[in-house]
């Protein structure tokens, strides 16, 4: 089992699926969470779990396939933990070739 005390975990797309278990993942190896995607219904879902699991973990609404909500999502993480140490990039977009 790893030990993650005191790091701290950005998950975009961890609401559900593969990303919320990675995020769970994390929350039971020690580590501060926070969880990013677009569906709010599924965010305050996938919050709550984790925090039923004893996480400190927080979600936040973007869509990371525009620049200033992928920005936000990054303040928003170092504002409530005061730091950022993995990046688990697990969301998908289309983006325009």
């Amino acid at each position: 089992m790893y030990h993650f005390n005191g790091k701290v975990a950005l998950i975009t797309g961890g609401t559900d699926g593969i990303g919320l278990a990675v995020a769970t993942s994390f929350v039971a190896a020690g580590a501060k969470v926070l969880v990013a995607g677009r569906s709010v219904e599924r965010g305050q879902k996938a919050l709550k779990e984790l925090l039923a699991q004893g996480g400190d973990a927080r979600y936040v609404s973007a869509d990371i396939s525009e620049p200033d909500q992928v920005a936000k999502m990054v303040s928003t993480c170092i504002d409530a933990f005061g730091r950022l140490d993995f990046a688990v990039n697990n969301a998908a977009a289309d983006f325009p070739l």
